[in-house]
């Protein structure tokens, strides 16, 4: 697995060998298609290691020093640039994930992993429960749906980074290197909508 992430991580779905990969897990062709059917299987496998992996790295660290909601999703988009920043052959093809032929196909794998599938853990719920945890409502006006704004959130930021990243589709070393561009970018997202749902102090 860890042979094919290096592997897809610097030359991306298309042009990834399985040949090198194999060469590099010191395995036989043989085996590696024993476990998976072709390529694009262990494309696939290799993208949800990546959820899996930022997901734990995201629940050990979580904590917040304030009850500000809007401070607890900018200390958690930190803590997944962070994660990029300490691997960065997963920030890679997470980079990768968005300009591969299987980008549709990864995105629905995606929606059913962190989504309402029962046989799995439901990250987004528990990421929701531990982020609005005793966090300060009251600044809000009354008729505002605070999972509604944060949705809202999530989306403008996933539009963010694919201009982020698509910034720098030439150089995927650039995106670890720029991540503070990008938290910049969300901080002010972030200020617009505080400013557009909080009420007059």
């Amino acid at each position: 697995m860890l042979a094919a992430i290096e592997e897809f991580a610097h030359n991306g779905y298309k042009a990834a060998s399985t040949n090198a990969i194999v060469q590099k897990a010191e395995v036989s062709k043989g085996l590696l298609f024993h476990y998976y059917t072709n390529k694009e299987e262990l494309y696939l496998e290799c993208s949800q290691y990546v959820i899996e992996k930022m997901m734990a790295y995201f629940f050990e660290r979580l904590s917040f020093s304030d009850d500000d909601v809007f401070n607890r999703f900018k200390h958690a988009l930190e803590l997944k640039m962070r994660f990029f920043c300490e691997h960065e052959a997963l920030a890679s093809l997470s980079y990768s994930l968005w300009n591969s032929e299987l980008r549709t196909v990864i995105e629905e794998r995606i929606r059913e992993y962190l989504g309402g599938n029962p046989d799995n853990k439901n990250y987004i719920a528990k990421y929701m429960s531990v982020l609005l945890e005793n966090a300060d409502l009251t600044k809000l006006y009354e008729d505002v749906d605070i999972h509604r704004v944060l949705d809202y959130i999530g989306i403008l930021f996933d539009a963010c980074w694919l201009r982020f990243a698509n910034k720098y589709c030439q150089d995927p070393n650039k995106i670890v290197e720029s991540m503070g561009e990008f938290l910049s970018e969300a901080d002010d997202i972030l200020t617009i909508v505080r400013r557009g749902v909080y009420k007059p102090e």
